[in-house]
């Protein structure tokens, strides 16, 4: 990325032109020639600024009190800068403004960030990192959080820092009741999810795992496996029907290979083949 100049000037301003005494402090930031001009919500007398330097003038404890906030802001403001250079992200006089000022975060909502990571998972499954099974899990859960937003909160979508351990705990609930999920499914899904918000802790846009207490472990289940003497029966039937025929061979497909028939499903899906 290409060096860009950045400069920061603190000055007074008039809150009216007709209102007397102390004026606000603003801070002007400039990238490459383009200023934005950020209010800091402070009041000072302009006869105990020094316009030179952009600080308080005077020792005295309240003066040196606003410079050493001042102090703070410009370290923030360099701060700022520097996380938008380790982003790789345009840095732009708005985005040092929206960093200072948290609207930057507050952008930050749940499902675009979760969309913009299936649109990644899309490309990547074209390229075969990911399975289209993968994908279509994922997609998934992303439209069960879209329909429990709207049912629950009527909501369209949620600010990233409003995920909390009760929204989980409801999400939870809405798959086990409203979708009729049994515990482990239930518990896979918000699998899915947890990784769009530990996606987010990564990004530095959440300081921490907002669901870390919730309790994800799956149930113990009792899996049931076909004799070689059932699936030899299985093998051996005929149906009259060549629908069921079909139903019987990929099923003895999946068992033979391992495949899931999730992913046998998608994967002739995207072949326009519809076995169900």
């Amino acid at each position: 990325m290409l060096e860009k100049s950045l400069g920061l000037l603190f000055f007074l301003r008039k809150p009216s032109p007709y209102r007397k005494g102390p004026k606000l402090i603003f801070l002007r930031i400039t990238v490459d020639g383009v200023p934005k001009e950020l209010s800091l919500k402070r009041n000072w007398d302009s006869n105990r600024w020094n316009t030179h330097a952009g600080r308080a003038s005077g020792t005295k404890e309240d003066a040196k009190s606003l410079n050493a906030y001042l102090d703070l802001i410009l370290a923030k403001a360099h701060e700022a800068r520097t996380k938008l250079i380790e982003k790789n992200a345009p840095i732009t006089s708005v985005a040092i403004k929206e960093i200072l000022t948290g609207a930057a975060e507050r952008k930050k909502m749940f499902l675009k960030i979760f969309e913009d990571h299936n649109k990644e998972m899309e490309a990547l499954v074209q390229k075969e990192e990911y399975s289209p099974a993968t994908l279509e899990r994922f997609t998934t859960a992303m439209n069960f959080i879209r329909d429990f937003l709207q049912s629950r909160y009527s909501m369209q979508d949620i600010n990233i820092h409003s995920l909390n351990l009760e929204f989980v705990k409801a999400f939870y609930l809405w798959l086990r009741t409203i979708r009729n999920c049994n515990h482990n499914t239930s518990i896979k899904y918000i699998t899915n999810v947890k990784k769009i918000v530990l996606l987010c802790v990564a990004h530095g846009w959440l300081q921490n795992d907002p669901w870390a207490l919730f309790d994800m472990t799956l149930d113990d289940v009792d899996t049931v496996y076909l004799t070689k003497e059932e699936l030899e029966s299985i093998i051996q039937k005929s149906f009259e029907s060549d629908r069921l025929s079909i139903v019987r061979d990929v099923f003895i497909f999946c068992c033979l290979t391992g495949l899931a028939y999730v992913d046998f499903y998608v994967i002739f899906s995207m072949h326009r083949y519809h076995i169900r």
